[in-house]
Order: structure tokens, then sequence, then C-alpha cells
């Protein structure tokens, strides 16, 4: 368990140093996903969405919400 908490870690750190890589917030998940299994907690209900981005403007979200489901 100890390594899975050092993981999460070390992605959470990488997360905030490069906020729109993909593979990063994937792998977060990921190791999410494992330290929650390897505590017995249920995980059925985690998907992962990919990345939240920032929406500044109406026209902003009008766009990010064109594009759910593509």
């Amino acid at each position: 368990m100890e390594r899975w908490d050092k993981a999460l870690k070390d992605y959470e750190s990488l997360r905030k140093d490069m906020p729109g890589n993909v593979d990063i917030a994937k792998a977060l998940f990921e190791v999410q996903i494992a330290l929650k299994k390897s505590r017995g907690e249920e995980t059925d209900d985690m998907h992962f969405g990919g990345v939240v981005e920032d929406v500044c403007t109406n026209e902003q979200l009008r766009h990010a919400i064109s594009l759910q489901g593509r």
C-alpha cells in the first residue's frame, strides 16, 4: 500500500506541473483505483473521464458541451 501512496503523490505532483497531459491524468486515475482496491474499497462506479479544461466564457462553454459524445 505504501507504494501506491507514493505513486499517488508523484502523479498528483506531475498533474499539477502538466495539467493538460492526458497520459498523466489517466495514470493518476489508475493509481487511485489501485489504491482504493488495495484498501478493499469499491471502485465499480469510478470511470476515467479524460481531462477537464477550464471554461472562461459562455462561447467556450457551448463549444465544450458540443464536443461531448464525439
